[in-house]
Formats: C-alpha cells, sequence, structure tokens
C-alpha cells in the first residue's frame, strides 16, 4: 500500500513537472480548466480591473488576459452606460519596448464603442517601468446591449543605435530619449581612375559623445565615394564627401555652416581622388580625417586644416575639396571636410589631397578621431590617432572604403 501511495505521488509529481515545462514553451496553460499558470516575459499585461462604471454597466464575464492580450465581456443596458478598464502593463527587462500594433481580434457589437486612452501605436514602454492605460467602453444604441472585445499588443524591441548611408541628401535624426549618444562618423573614399591597383584617400573616422534632449533634431550629411556631394571636389576623378552631424540648423550641405560653425557637432574627412594612372599602386590620394587631411602621393594636392583648406592646383575650402577642371587632362578633385583638400593638377597621375575632420565642438566628450598614416595630435579638441586599419563596412576606429557612413548609439537614458 505505501509503495502504490509512493507510485501515485511521483506520478502527479511528473504531471505537475510536465506541466510546467510546457505552459513555459506555449506562455500559458489550464490544469485540471482552473489553475491558470501565467510564465513570466519581458514584457507583459499583467492586470485588468474595471476602474469605472456608469448608468447600469457591468461585467457580464470576468475580464481576461494574457501575456499580450486582453479580452472583455461587458453589458451596457442603457444609452450613455459606460465601463472603463484599467490595464496594466509591465517592462521588467532593461530593453526599450515600442506598441507596434494594436490588433482587434474580435469585436462582436457596433453599437458600442470603444477607445483606448493612455496607450497609441509607436509609443514606448521604457525598460524596468509599468505603464498604465484604459479601454473605455459606451453604449450608442439600445439595440444588443453586450459586447467581446479581444484585443492583442504587438511589443517590438526598441533598438539603441542608427546607422545612415548615403542618399545625397540630409538625413534629420529626432532624438527619441534624453540621454548621452556616441556619435560616430566615416568620411568617404577619394575616385579612383587608375588601371592598376592605385585608389583615392580613404576617409577618415571620428567619434564622440554628447548630452542631448528629447525634442532635439541632428542633421546627417553622409559623403558619397568620388562625387561632389557634401564637399568633394570636381576632377577625374573628383574627390570623397565629408561625413557631418550638426545641431539645430538644417543648413544641408557642410559648406554652409561657415557662419554657423557652433552648430557642427562632428565631422570626418572625406579622401582626394587618385589619378595617378599606370604609375602606381595602392593608395594615391591623400587621406581624409584628423586635424590635418593627408597629402597626394603625385603632384600632391595637400590636406585641409583645422583653419584652412589644402593647397593644390585647386584649392580646398571651408567644407569643399579643390576642384581640378581645366583643360581636357584633370586631375583628381580634393576630398572634403571641415577644411577641404587641395586637388591635383591639370595632367595625369595627379592626386587631391584629404579634407580634415573635425571634434572641435566643446559639447563633444571623449572624443577621437582616426586616419590612414596621418599626422597625430594628443590635443583634446584635435585628437587624432594614425591607424592602418581599412575596411568597406563602417568599423569604430577604422578608416573607410567607398560611401560615408554615420551612426548614433544611445549609451545611456536618463530616467
Amino acid at each position: 500500500m505505501k509503495n502504490k501511495s509512493l507510485f501515485f505521488i511521483t506520478i502527479f509529481f511528473i504531471i505537475i513537472f510536465n506541466s510546467i515545462i510546457y505552459s513555459a514553451i506555449n506562455s500559458s496553460m489550464f490544469i485540471n480548466g482552473e489553475a491558470h499558470i501565467r510564465v513570466e516575459k519581458d514584457i507583459r499585461i499583467t492586470n485588468v480591473k474595471v476602474l469605472e462604471q456608469e448608468n447600469g454597466a457591468y461585467e457580464t464575464y470576468n475580464n481576461d488576459y494574457s501575456h499580450d492580450s486582453t479580452s472583455i465581456n461587458a453589458t451596457l443596458p442603457n444609452i450613455n452606460s459606460t465601463i472603463t478598464y484599467e490595464v496594466t502593463i509591465t517592462n521588467k527587462s532593461d530593453i526599450d519596448y515600442e506598441i507596434s500594433e494594436i490588433i482587434e481580434k474580435s469585436y462582436s457589437n457596433v453599437n458600442i464603442k470603444y477607445e483606448i486612452i493612455d496607450l497609441k501605436v509607436s509609443d514606448i514602454i521604457i525598460g524596468n517601468t509599468t505603464h498604465k492605460f484604459k479601454i473605455k467602453l459606451t453604449t450608442i444604441s439600445n439595440e444588443n446591449n453586450q459586447t467581446i472585445i479581444n484585443l492583442k499588443y504587438i511589443f517590438k524591441e526598441v533598438k539603441n543605435y542608427w546607422d545612415f548611408t548615403y542618399t545625397g541628401n540630409i538625413q534629420v535624426f529626432n532624438v527619441p530619449y534624453t540621454g548621452k549618444y556616441l556619435l560616430e562618423v566615416w568620411g568617404a573614399q577619394g575616385g579612383t581612375n587608375a588601371v592598376k591597383n592605385a585608389e583615392g584617400g580613404v576617409g577618415g573616422y571620428s567619434s564622440g559623445v554628447i548630452s542631448l534632449e528629447n525634442v532635439d533634431k541632428l542633421y546627417i550629411g553622409v559623403g558619397r565615394q568620388g562625387g561632389t556631394y557634401n564637399g568633394g571636389g570636381k576632377g577625374s576623378p573628383s574627390g570623397g564627401g565629408a561625413t557631418h552631424i550638426a545641431l539645430n540648423n538644417n543648413l544641408q550641405e557642410l559648406y554652409n555652416y561657415s557662419n554657423n560653425i557652433e552648430d557642427i557637432l562632428i565631422v570626418a574627412g572625406g579622401g582626394g581622388a587618385e589619378d595617378a594612372s599606370n604609375y602606381s599602386s595602392g593608395i594615391i590620394g591623400g587621406s581624409g580625417g584628423g586635424f590635418l587631411g593627408c597629402t597626394s602621393l603625385f603632384t600632391p594636392g595637400y590636406g585641409g586644416s583645422q583653419t584652412q583648406g589644402g593647397t593644390g592646383y585647386g584649392n580646398g575650402s571651408f567644407g569643399r575639396g579643390g576642384n581640378s577642371f581645366s583643360g581636357s587632362d584633370p586631375g583628381g578633385g580634393g576630398g572634403g571636410g571641415f577644411y577641404g583638400g587641395g586637388s591635383g593638377g591639370n595632367q595625369h597621375w595627379s592626386s587631391g589631397g584629404g579634407g580634415s575632420g573635425y571634434i572641435g565642438n566643446p559639447l563633444l566628450k571623449d572624443k577621437t578621431m582616426y586616419c590612414y598614416k596621418c599626422q597625430e595630435s594628443s590635443d583634446e579638441s584635435t585628437k587624432t590617432i594614425s591607424t592602418t586599419n581599412i575596411s568597406e563596412e563602417p568599423i569604430s576606429n577604422y578608416a573607410k572604403r567607398k560611401n560615408g557612413h554615420a551612426k548614433i548609439t544611445l549609451i545611456e537614458k536618463n530616467r
């Protein structure tokens, strides 16, 4: 008898254990039709309750909810009868979630209207917080005064970084949270016009941290390889465009900020175009970035600095590389930058210089520039580190091939 009792107890615990495992997979389940096991999720609905009942309204059956759904069954017997429910969403994770969709799974009575108060699509439930909203039902007709409303809420994880590629236009970033953000920009590579393996100068990299309010807007211009957008100098081919992020003034391309330098947050210089024909291989155009853009290898266009454009056949200027269009045989254009590089001369194997980067805005902290085989600086406002790391993909502290890039990352959010 004792062994038989032990057998049944063992079987009972096996059933319970399997039930719990099953519930973990399926979010919730019923045991014997009564006990309801709810499995915790990072974000879920944790409560639904009647908040107000007016003019005879009442619950027909008790409300119910799962991790992402609410079910309401109510009777509203008179015109203007109302019943209001309060729903609680709890986010137990460190991740923010957006309400990406509210789905009406069933709604059985058009004579009773419902409205959702204090919750809408695109609202964000911040990590480790609780959010409460209301569902209000109101009778608009005496006919058929009972209704069932089942709603499902889709929670979408909010990313903490935003990438910006070349588009040929200024891109606007609406700051979503008050907090600290890491700004990273990569300038574009200069154009290439060689039969062999010679290349235009690669774009530089700049980074820094800034505190922003959730009402701020940032304006981003991403440079193009061998194109004139955002300051690449004209030539055969053209220099690479700079990439910049600015605050408050939507003045379009970088060169328009000459009278509003305080609004420029950060710049990565573009590389000078290569025009070495068959004479060489390797990176021939002057590389962009750093406090001083690099000089090109042959018949040089010089790099831009923090105070003036690089010299060459065509001189660089604020926000623009020098142009090299003259006669039938132009050289390579200068790279765009805080100050652009000078262009190559009116002949082959005459390449452009790189444009300078910029991190001098006092709002920017923990700031550094990297550039390919460039002159270094240890000063806070011009800190520059030379690197031989190059990638077509945007990698922190690497010089950049191809088009430029910008990335904004939320690193600390104010609660």
